[in-house]
């Protein structure tokens, strides 16, 4: 299962729109980062970088400050077949 942290107000709406766009099921996992949510060491664990959005597809974490567009081509090839 796919989990999506992120804000509405950030460029996780593009992984969302995504993983939707692929029929994929995913949990959306709110994380306010104006309010110190990407300050949270669990976050920071997963994202050294503190940023938005973050993506962990069964144990492959990809965080970056390009998810919202990186995500796409990699979940494309790994879910378009599923």
């Amino acid at each position: 299962m796919i989990t999506l942290q992120g804000s509405s107000r950030s460029r996780a709406n593009r992984c969302v729109w995504r993983l939707k766009e692929l029929g994929v099921a995913f949990e959306s996992v709110p994380t306010n980062f104006q309010a110190g949510g990407t300050r949270e060491p669990a976050f920071l664990d997963m994202n050294p970088k503190s940023r938005v959005p973050d993506l962990d597809d069964d144990g492959f974490i990809c965080s970056n400050r390009w998810l919202s567009t990186s995500i796409w081509p990699v979940n494309s090839a790994a879910h378009s077949a599923r």
